[in-house]
């Protein structure tokens, strides 16, 4: 899986992440977040179990950095399942 290359299709501004089915990210093209665990955030953790499954294009709100800690930088996460799971 390229990430790398996908984040370049896309124009290079965004990170990818893949989540797997515990909730965690398992790849990525921002290392600083690899391995994160969306179950110590019960809220996030529900919301994407409860919308995993589901067809469509979920744009999240933006949010504060987790693993650098730097109040400076946001993230913007938005959740699509693709047509082919890897």
């Amino acid at each position: 899986m390229d990430l790398q290359g996908i984040k370049e299709d896309l124009g290079g501004a965004m990170d990818i992440y893949v989540i797997n089915d515990s909730m965690m990210i398992e790849y990525t093209t921002y290392s600083p977040d690899l391995g994160l665990d969306f179950s110590q955030w019960p809220y996030t953790y529900n919301y994407l179990r409860s919308i995993i499954t589901q067809d469509g294009f979920f744009p999240d709100r933006v949010v504060k950095e987790v693993e650098t800690g730097n109040l400076r930088k946001i993230r913007l996460y938005a959740i699509t399942r693709p047509p082919v799971h890897f």
